[in-house]
């Protein structure tokens, strides 16, 4: 099943971008997986591994965009230490709250 995304973050910078939903989850469990820090991979990663088969298109292109803040930004986030911005403020309760559950 093909799908079409408008991606609007650096990466991609308004470009009409046509990629199978398969190949999407796998590109972004794989970015998920493979941060600057250790403890950004378990946290994203994870994260992903479970998540993402469930997102609809709008998540997908959040946690795309997630994916390209910086890692201090990220974990800060997550760990309380920073106020996230207010696009990111439902997926990271999400991510802190999956977590929680383990």
């Amino acid at each position: 099943m093909a799908m079409y995304l408008y991606l609007t973050n650096g990466l991609y910078n308004d470009f009409k971008f046509k990629m199978n939903l398969s190949a999407i989850k796998k590109k972004l469990k794989f970015q998920a997986w493979h941060r600057g820090t250790r403890e950004n991979d378990l946290l994203l990663g994870a994260y992903a591994d479970v998540r993402l088969p469930d997102f609809s298109d709008s998540q997908l292109w959040l946690f795309e965009k997630l994916l390209n803040e910086s890692d201090l930004d990220i974990f800060g986030w997550i760990v309380h230490k920073l106020e996230p911005l207010d696009i990111y403020q439902d997926l990271i309760r999400d991510i802190m709250h999956y977590h929680d559950k383990k």
